[in-house]
């Protein structure tokens, strides 16, 4: 008689699924990018108490340096639209990169604004 054992078979490996490359692309760049503009927004801040004007080299520097993180931010959200169309992975870290980039965009463009 051939019986076999139920448990003797291999069971498949459930394993969860990886976060995006994305995603985690798109939240370092977010993180890193929100401590950029706020470093910047400190410093345009001081500068402009020391009486720097925005015909100045400096400060201009310093603007050069803002819209270039607001582009920054623009490549994180675009990365975080990308990681919501991958299937089989996870898309927190997308999702938080994706809101978090889109309110630098926000607050840049209304920093200019002022």
């Amino acid at each position: 008689m051939n019986t076999s054992n139920p448990h003797d078979q291999i069971a498949p490996k459930v394993t969860q699924p990886k976060h995006a490359g994305f995603g985690v692309g798109s939240f370092v760049i977010s993180i890193l990018n929100g401590a950029l503009l706020l470093i910047l927004t400190v410093t345009a801040a001081v500068m402009d108490e020391k009486g720097i004007t925005e015909d100045d080299t400096e400060m201009q520097v310093v603007g050069i340096l803002i819209l270039g993180s607001i582009l920054l931010a623009v490549i994180g959200s675009v990365l975080g639209v990308a990681t919501c169309f991958q299937k089989d992975k996870k898309k927190i870290l997308g999702i938080i990169g994706l809101a978090l980039n889109a309110l630098t965009v926000l607050g840049g463009i209304i920093l200019i604004m002022i």
